[in-house]
C-alpha cells in the first residue's frame, strides 16, 4: 500500500488527478492530512486521515507501506521526520515540489532528504541539484495539468472578461518580499486595472475584471484596497472554481501564480504584471505568457497575448510519477 502525506491544500489539488490514476490502477493509497491547514470537511470528502504531529503519523502509518510520497513545506524539518522515518523502514520516499519559488526553504532545515525529488521542469531540476542533496531529481511536471484538456472555453463577442489571481505573500514578511522580487500581488492588480481600463478604450467593449482569490487570500484584503482605488471597469470578486475561471476567461492576470501558467497552456491569453520587478520569474518567463515590467507596454502585451496557443504536455505528468514510482519498486 502507497503512503501519500498532504500539508497543503495547494498540494492535496495538484495531486488529486495522482490519486484518480492510482485508483484506476487498482492501487488505493493511504492518505494522510495534517490538520492545521485542512479542513476536516475537505479531509472527510477526499477520504484522509488527519493528524496533527509526527507522533500521530507513525500511529496512522501502516507497517507494509511499500512507498512515501509527501508535498514540500516551509517546514522542512517536520516534512523531513516523515522523509526519516520512510528511511528508517527501508521505504523509498518521494517529495513533489509544485512550485518554481522558494525551493531551498523546502528542505533548509531537514533532517533527511527524501529518496526522490519531483518537479515541474527543468528550472527546478537545477535549482534543488544546487542544494546538493542526496536526492534523486525527476522532472514529472504537475497532476494539476492532466485535466487542462477538458476545458471547452466560452469566450464572448460583446465584452471582455478577465480574470486576476491573487497571490499573497507567506513564506517571508511584505517587505523582505518586495526587496527581493520589487513589488506585491496588489502591485499588479494595479496593473491589471489599468490594462483592462486600456482595452475597455481600446476596444469599445464593456471590461469586467474578476478578482479570483488564492486559497490562503481574504475577500476583506481585497475590499480594503479597493476602497483607495478608483477602477473605471468593473471589478468583482469571484468564487468560481478553476474549470469556470478558465472556460469563461477572455484573459487571465497575475503575477506569478501557477493558474497563469495552466491558462497558457491551453491557449487562453495570459499577462503577468511585474512591476518595478527584481528577480526572474521561472514559472512566467515562457511561451504563452505575456510580461510586463514597465506600465507603457500594457496594451502591446494585451494584444500580443491574443496570439498564445495551446502547447499542453504530450504526456500527463500522473504517469510520469508512477513511472518513477514503480521504477523504484520494480
Amino acid at each position: 500500500m502507497g503512503l501519500v502525506v498532504f500539508r497543503q491544500m495547494g498540494t492535496l489539488h495538484a495531486l488529486l488527478p495522482l490519486i484518480s490514476h492510482m485508483r484506476s490502477q487498482l492501487s488505493e493509497p493511504l492518505l494522510l492530512g495534517w490538520d492545521q491547514l485542512i479542513p476536516k470537511e475537505t479531509a472527510d470528502s477526499f477520504g484522509l486521515l488527519l493528524f496533527n504531529d509526527v507522533n500521530r503519523f507513525l500511529e496512522l502509518a501502516p507497517a507494509r507501506t511499500s512507498f512515501l510520497l509527501t508535498g514540500t513545506s516551509e517546514k522542512s524539518e517536520e516534512d523531513s521526520k516523515l522523509w526519516q522515518w520512510a528511511f528508517e523502514n527501508n521505504i523509498p520516499s518521494f517529495a513533489f515540489v509544485d512550485q518554481w519559488s522558494n525551493i531551498a526553504i523546502r528542505f533548509k532545515n531537514a533532517v533527511r532528504a527524501p529518496d526522490h525529488i519531483l518537479v515541474l521542469d527543468g528550472w527546478c531540476a537545477e535549482e534543488v541539484k544546487k542544494l546538493n542533496l542526496s536526492s534523486k531529481v525527476h522532472i514529472t511536471g504537475t497532476p494539476l495539468w492532466d485535466d487542462l484538456s477538458t476545458v471547452i472555453r466560452k469566450t464572448k463577442s460583446d465584452k471582455c472578461e478577465a480574470v486576476f489571481v491573487t497571490e499573497p505573500v507567506s513564506v517571508m514578511p511584505l517587505e523582505e518580499h518586495i526587496a527581493l522580487h520589487g513589488y506585491q500581488d496588489l502591485d499588479s492588480l494595479k496593473w491589471a486595472i489599468v490594462a483592462l481600463e486600456q482595452w475597455q478604450a481600446h476596444t469599445g467593449k464593456k471590461c469586467i475584471l474578476k478578482i479570483k482569490l488564492h486559497p490562503r487570500d481574504t475577500e476583506q484584503r481585497i475590499k480594503d484596497w479597493l476602497e483607495n482605488q478608483k477602477p473605471q471597469v468593473e471589478i468583482q470578486i469571484s468564487n468560481e472554481d478553476k474549470q469556470t475561471t478558465l472556460r469563461t476567461a477572455d484573459y487571465v492576470f497575475g503575477d506569478r501564480s501557477m493558474l497563469l501558467v495552466e491558462a497558457s497552456l491551453i491557449g487562453i491569453p495570459v499577462v503577468s504584471f511585474q512591476p518595478n520587478r527584481k528577480s526572474v520569474s521561472p514559472a512566467t518567463d515562457r511561451d504563452g505568457i505575456e510580461v510586463v515590467t514597465k506600465q507603457t507596454d500594457i496594451l502591446t502585451a494585451m494584444k500580443r497575448a491574443l496570439h498564445n496557443t495551446s502547447h499542453l504536455p504530450a504526456v500527463k505528468a500522473s504517469e510520469k510519477i508512477m513511472e518513477v514510482i514503480n521504477g523504484e519498486l520494480s
